[in-house]
């Protein structure tokens, strides 16, 4: 058996047919006598939704993705020549990315279907935006072998400057500072200022977020959970088979010697 063609096909497979494809597989494996193989099968983990969804445009779409791993190795290039004064070179770069990005978004909004969330479109985004930053989640990627979202990315798009920041001049005059008179500092000192309507937002989306992550963590903790409990059922029900393979055989051989022995007293 070829295991990474296998490995490739259960992550090509259904989401909601992981864990009963990859239990098979293993059981397959350990009656074929491969328990090593056997044992990193059963380790796979389910992926999220909005893994599957990137691991399947790893398949339906696998030049996009190619093409969004070349336009990250193409803005690194583009980053450095930004820093030395080419920041067109960067924003035709930065340009060309979001396009793939957004072409690829699309398509798994499309396969998710009614699963396409909102929360989970976003994830889609991170994790194609985070995945090409490591070796390791990149060859993920490519390979569609992720397994839950991630986060964060290689670059940040939301303000990179046309041109890079002029030096200072050790002749110029500083610039000159605000200066705020007794009356105002003591006002600021006895009532700070109230947080902006802005402020408050972004509080209850940091809430917010800090509450999904703590639901996921427990959805994830529930689901190896039922995965252990799983494991242990197909363990239980491999035994059971053994045994009862074991009691047909003693019991056809009970009824061999049983004839045999009639048949002598016969005699």
């Amino acid at each position: 058996m070829d295991l990474e063609k296998a490995i490739d096909e259960l992550y090509g497979a259904d989401r909601d047919a992981f864990v009963p494809a990859r239990d098979e597989l293993a059981k397959r494996l350990r009656k074929d006598g491969d328990r090593e193989a056997a044992d990193r099968v059963k380790a796979l983990r389910k992926p999220t939704v909005a893994a599957w969804a990137v691991d399947r445009l790893a398949r339906d779409e696998a030049k996009d993705v190619k093409r969004l791993l070349e336009s990250v190795d193409e803005l690194r290039d583009a980053q450095e020549a930004a820093l030395g004064g080419d920041a067109a070179r960067f924003r035709d770069a930065s340009a060309a990315h979001r396009e793939i990005l957004e072409r690829l978004v699309g398509a798994a909004a499309k396969a998710l279907g009614a699963d396409g969330t909102p929360a989970t479109i976003d994830k889609v985004r991170e994790t194609l935006q985070a995945a090409p930053g490591a070796p390791e989640t990149r060859e993920d990627l490519a390979r569609g072998r992720l397994t839950k979202e991630l986060s964060g990315g290689a670059f940040d798009f939301t303000g990179f400057p046309d041109v890079p920041a002029p030096k200072r001049s050790r002749r110029g005059a500083e610039p000159r500072r605000a200066t705020k008179n007794a009356s105002t500092k003591k006002a600021e000192a006895v009532a700070p200022p109230e947080p902006s309507r802005s402020d408050d937002s972004r509080r209850e989306l940091r809430k917010a977020r800090a509450d999904l992550e703590a639901a996921t963590r427990r959805a994830e903790a529930a689901e190896r959970r039922h995965e252990r409990a799983q494991a242990a059922f197909f363990a239980a029900e491999e035994k059971r088979d053994e045994a009862r393979k074991g009691l047909e055989d003693a019991l056809s051989e009970r009824d061999g010697l049983e004839a045999t022995v009639r048949r002598l007293e016969r005699d």
